[in-house]
């Protein structure tokens, strides 16, 4: 009996096969073992997955904590990698257990977060990887800090605006990060070159409620506004609004569009998740990053969006804008 693999098992058995580590593994087989159809062509394919699951729990288990060299070695997931920069005591770790369900440690005193905390947080349907790192400082800083934000995506920069001087506390965390060969201001993207890597950041004025807050804001965003992006946030008075315009922020200044499949014959269902894009990207590129064999079995896809795509059949070369449905024939 044939096994009738579905595009959404083929892509959870594509992350398995890119896993990076034992957990990743574990993540996709258990994702494959949720997907795959149950039936008597599949037992064989079925019970291999159980095996390898037991094996990684067991393997998993017998492994010691992750060394601090090791600390870098953080597995990308979601859509983006979004990591969380700024000085002792800005805000870092609250706003990551706000808009996820990390649980990372929140003191009144400064360097409380000494090892990366990961978190997930979802908008619009996706997922960003949020890392909550350990403080920039001006004596020392462990290296892996510095390696896990050129991993980044997106830099999301926490401004404290209870110290005496927010604005010299943004030139020098720039300082800081230009020593290392890290770009925030966009006027140095020329100056500098090609050696150093440019990051695109919003910067988070935290703090908006205290007595004279929204005074020194404005400051700030006035002497700073060739340069950089600001957003005001007061994380003791969290608000939705703020997860909503900062998600919103990321999916746009990345060029990332979110696209929906759906099987042939069969009505989109809600829960399942969408892929992930980059705005220019068409079809062809939408089966590439579900299976290479939906690529290359393709025959030809239909259609949802905003008028007048109403289920036109299309080809790999159309274009996908964001939101759109798409049910691939193979």
């Amino acid at each position: 009996m044939p096994a009738n693999l579905t595009p959404q098992y083929l892509r959870a058995e594509e992350k398995y096969k890119k896993a990076r580590d034992d957990a990743e593994k574990l993540e996709a087989l258990k994702e494959m073992l949720a997907l795959i159809p149950k039936h008597k062509g599949t037992e064989k394919l079925q019970a291999d997955i159980k095996r390898k699951i037991a094996n990684l729990r067991e393997s998993l288990k017998s492994k010691k904590n992750i060394k601090r060299s090791d600390l870098s070695r953080i597995p990308k997931e979601g859509a983006a990698r979004i990591s969380l920069v700024g000085f002792p005591n800005s805000g870092k770790s609250s706003f990551l257990n706000l808009v996820t369900k990390a649980k990372s440690k929140v003191a009144p005193f400064p360097f409380s977060t000494r090892v990366p905390e990961v978190g997930m947080m979802n908008w619009g349907g996706i997922q960003f990887q949020i890392i909550d790192l350990p403080p920039l400082s001006t004596e020392y800083v462990e290296p892996f800090v510095f390696n896990l934000i050129r991993s980044s995506d997106f830099l999301l920069i926490f401004v404290d605006l209870s110290t005496l001087a927010p604005m010299e506390d943004i030139e020098v965390l720039c300082d800081i990060l230009k020593d290392k060969k890290i770009l925030l201001k966009k006027e140095d993207v020329q100056e500098f070159g090609d050696n150093f890597l440019y990051i695109k950041s919003l910067f988070l004025l935290n703090k908006v409620d205290i007595e004279e807050g929204e005074e020194s804001a404005e400051v700030v965003e006035e002497f700073f506004r060739e340069s950089f992006e600001f957003y005001r946030i007061s994380l003791h008075e969290f608000k939705i609004d703020y997860k909503e315009f900062i998600g919103k922020r990321i999916f746009e200044s990345l060029d990332l569009i979110r696209v929906f499949t759906k099987e042939p014959g069969r009505k989109l269902v809600e829960s399942d998740p969408p892929f992930v894009l980059k705005r220019g990207d068409n079809v062809g590129d939408l089966c590439l990053k579900i299976h290479k064999e939906i690529f290359e079995k393709f025959k030809f896809a239909r259609v949802w969006g905003n008028p007048p795509y109403d289920g036109i059949k299309v080809t790999k070369d159309f274009l996908l804008e964001d939101g759109m449905i798409v049910e691939i024939h193979i």
